[in-house]
């Protein structure tokens, strides 16, 4: 029920987004998703930021297509794959994953997350005890200039489509 709840939660808020507004779908491990000391607030830095964020517990990607990858069979990897799929297969959506230094089972799920990804724009937060929120907001500055940058491009790619057509 809770699980059926955070996806509700989740289209929500996507009815709430206007078109072309980006949207970050957030993934790893729920102790980095969920614990605000271990992902230094990492949800209301965002919201400073002005950017969309949902963790991926909050959308339904049961449905998408992981045969490429059949020697997943750890749960939680496969659900960040997905949920991969499911950024790249919507084009104002943008991946940030959450990882840990020298976790070993996080980088085999950060290659196949990379492989997923290809030339769309992602974030991979490496956190640790020496992590600061300076060096955090830094990256994620950089990072929303990158996604207003591709928004840009979608937006022109739309209105020479419109002029085109008319």
């Amino acid at each position: 029920q809770f699980k059926k709840e955070l996806i509700r939660k989740g289209l929500e808020i996507f009815q709430e987004v206007k078109a072309f507004e980006p949207v970050l779908l957030v993934t790893g491990r729920p102790y980095n998703l969920y614990d605000e000391r271990l992902n230094l607030r990492l949800g209301q830095n965002l919201a400073k930021l002005g950017l969309v964020a949902l963790p991926m517990d909050f959308i339904d990607s049961s449905a998408v297509d992981l045969s490429d990858f059949p020697s997943m069979y750890w749960g939680l990897g496969a659900q960040i794959l997905r949920t991969a799929k499911y950024t790249v297969a919507h084009e104002n959506y943008f991946g940030l994953h959450l990882t840990n230094f020298s976790c070993g089972a996080d980088s085999f799920i950060e290659h196949f997350y990379k492989h997923i990804m290809g030339d769309d724009p992602y974030l991979i937060l490496e956190l640790d005890e020496h992590s600061a929120v300076a060096g955090v907001m830094t990256r994620l500055e950089a990072y929303k200039n990158v996604i207003e940058n591709s928004m840009q491009k979608l937006r022109r790619d739309a209105e020479r489509k419109v002029g085109l057509a008319n």
